[in-house]
């Protein structure tokens, strides 16, 4: 065999900052990245003679546009590339520049962060994909730490042709904690991805640990679809069926779905403000409320203590309709606690450039939200976690809270249980894509918007919302884990019961439930 000489291969600089070959630059670059430019089709000239290259593979950087330096280069980067568009991520670009580096029919693979499939950021890199190219393969590998990165990987192999086919091969690894029986050595982790026969689930040992390998047929994702998301067939066939037979989605229920205060400096406005700090430095009540942090939401009902927790300062007030900031003149105690930390308000240059007073807070909210009865969650958490909130607290930007258009108690009480059930925490955990580390998830407007409601109204269903309801009474009241668990159980089987399911696939539903709760707690 001739050796190769990679001394004559190996070329050096910024692979970005030169249009791909068919792309038209829409501005000139800047003098200082040109001697940093790289020209693909004079440094490859032959290769580009036949059309591109068989294949690019590589592990782009995981960069945010946010953080390149100069920031001349981010306007490169957005006249260059269709997909540099809003918060957009350097490895995007390189698929992008993938597309026209290969030929027709070359393939690209790479190790990609698998935020890739869910994050906003990159709605127009996935629409990019399913236009430009054939989805050949997606190989999640979620939190295995598998490869050292600060990211959850995923391998991503595209073919450069017109899109082909409504399916592709998806496969995912995570690990697992070990189950008592049908586990299987492997010597490598991936090598049960070299199975043929689809669709595999298998569980497997590897370098002391457990893993579950899954591989199957997925079906290609729909042209602005908002997230991507893929399930093994048994769990699709359930997610079908919750959709199918659901009256309404929660965002039809709601008036407001929304984030808590983000005020992008909680060390001056909520962190310090507990009890003894607020009677020493003499701030005035009138601006001063109650405010939940993740910690306060315990499942059903929140969990706040005037002499633990913590209140927020909060220098608005709604006047016609709109949130505008107070005048502090009234509020002398508070207006000399802001002055004494506002060389750090004043910091938030984003809050000056949008014509705004210094010490107001960022997303600020409507104060009227706060006063409602209203759910609540935590941002992030193992579990569905929702409680009640029905003494109008302020929340803080580590919580979401929701808003039904009917006020009423039972009418709460009643969509809480919903919430709180193991059909919505099996749907909410299959659907949002969202998976951290020791499988938490978020949870966002956009995740819990899609959740899917039965028939409530119905008069069939009477007998069985009243009993969900009274239920859900006592599990904001109760104390006792043992009878919290009963009456839970107890929802669980009546809700079941409103969505049509059989034993078989309630069965299924909640073997997907302790999977997932027993992965979590392995990371």
């Amino acid at each position: 065999m001739r050796a190769v000489d990679l001394d004559q291969m190996i070329q050096c600089g910024d692979a970005l900052l030169r249009p791909a070959p068919h792309v038209q630059l829409a501005m000139p670059f800047a003098s200082a990245d040109s001697a940093n430019s790289f020209d693909w089709k004079g440094r490859f000239a032959s290769v580009f003679a036949r059309g591109g290259f068989d294949c690019v593979v590589g592990n782009p950087p995981y960069v945010r546009i946010q953080h390149v330096q100069p920031p001349e280069r981010r306007v490169t980067y957005a006249a260059t590339y269709e997909t540099a568009r809003g918060r957009f991520d350097l490895a995007g670009l390189f698929i992008e520049l993938a597309n026209n580096l290969t030929r027709t029919g070359g393939r690209v693979g790479y190790i990609v962060s698998n935020k890739l499939l869910t994050t906003r950021g990159a709605s127009e890199l996935r629409d990019y994909i399913l236009t430009r190219y054939t989805v050949v393969e997606i190989i999640d590998l979620t939190d295995t730490k598998l490869f050292e990165a600060a990211v959850l990987p995923m391998i991503l192999i595209l073919e450069n042709r017109r899109p082909e086919g409504q399916s592709f091969t998806y496969a995912s690894i995570q690990e697992i904690e070990a189950p008592r029986l049908g586990v299987v050595s492997v010597d490598r982790l991936l090598s049960p991805l070299d199975h043929s026969q689809l669709p595999l689930r298998i569980d497997v040992e590897w370098k002391q640990r457990c893993y579950r390998v899954e591989k199957f047929d997925a079906p290609l994702p729909k042209r602005r679809q908002p997230v991507w998301t893929f399930h093994y067939p048994l769990e699709h066939h359930l997610l079908e069926k919750l959709r199918k037979d659901a009256a309404c989605t929660l965002d039809d229920l709601t008036r407001k779905i929304s984030v808590g205060l983000k005020t992008t400096a909680d060390d001056v406005f909520i962190k310090p403000l507990t009890a003894k700090f607020i009677e020493q430095s003499r701030l005035e009540r009138g601006l001063l409320h109650p405010v939940l942090e993740s910690h306060n939401i315990d499942r059903w009902k929140c969990i706040w203590s005037s002499d633990r927790d913590l209140h927020v300062l909060y220098p608005h007030e709604e006047r016609g309709g709109k949130v505008v900031p107070v005048d502090l003149g009234p509020y002398p105690h508070a207006r000399r606690y802001l002055q004494a930390n506002r060389q750090q308000l004043e910091a938030r240059a984003y809050l000056r450039d949008s014509g705004r007073q210094w010490y107001e807070i960022w997303v600020h909210q409507s104060p009227s939200d706060f006063a409602q009865l209203k759910l609540v969650t935590p941002d992030i958490a193992s579990h569905n976690c929702f409680a009640l909130d029905d003494q109008s607290f302020f929340v803080n930007g580590t919580c979401f809270y929701i808003i039904l258009r009917d006020q009423s108690y039972d009418y709460n009480l009643l969509l809480l249980s919903l919430l709180n059930s193991k059909v919505l925490e099996f749907f909410h955990k299959l659907t949002s894509g969202n998976s951290l580390y020791a499988k938490r998830f978020r949870y966002w407007t956009s995740y819990l918007k899609t959740y899917p409601i039965p028939a409530i109204g119905h008069p069939r269903n009477a007998a069985v919302v009243r009993q969900i309801i009274e239920n859900a009474r006592r599990l904001t009241t109760i104390a006792t884990d043992r009878e919290r668990s009963s009456l839970e159980e107890e929802n669980d089987r009546l809700i079941y019961s409103l969505f049509g399911l059989t034993s078989q696939e309630i069965q299924d539903l909640e073997s997907s439930i302790v999977f997932q709760r027993t992965s979590s707690k392995s990371s």
